[in-house]
This record gives structure tokens, C-alpha cells and sequence, in this order.
């Protein structure tokens, strides 16, 4: 499905995760808090409009990984 966003994850230190998605205005449009010991995460973003995003994967308040996405 093209809504569906598929993220691999391989090596985090924290048991937990929060996955963020903002829009190009900072605004908060998705949240998913999930359990680190999962390989394979799925996002859909159906409720989201076509446009560019943030994504971030919080591990703790000192690890942050960003990314862009684009949604079509």
C-alpha cells in the first residue's frame, strides 16, 4: 500500500521507542510509541496529506535519528 511506511530497525540501546512524524511547520501529525525489540515497524500515514515530513526516532533524550519523508 502506498499509505503504508515501513522502517527496519536494527541496533537501539533503549527498550522503548517513540516515532514522530511533524509537518514542515513543526507540528506534531503522527506518534507511535513502540517496543525496540521489534525489527520490522509499519506507519500508515493515510490520514496524512501529500507533502514533505519529519521523522524522528527518539531512543532517549539524547538519541534522536531524522529523517525526511515524502508523501506522494
Amino acid at each position: 500500500m502506498k499509505d503504508i511506511l515501513t522502517i527496519e530497525l536494527h541496533t537501539f540501546m533503549s527498550e522503548k521507542l517513540s516515532i514522530i512524524v511533524t509537518d514542515y511547520l513543526g507540528r506534531e501529525v503522527y506518534r507511535k510509541n513502540i517496543n525496540a525489540f521489534q525489527n520490522r515497524i509499519e506507519l500508515n500515514l493515510s490520514s496524512l496529506l501529500s507533502g514533505v515530513y519529519n521523522l524522528s526516532i527518539i531512543e532517549d533524550a539524547s538519541n534522536v535519528y531524522k529523517t525526511k519523508i515524502v508523501k506522494r
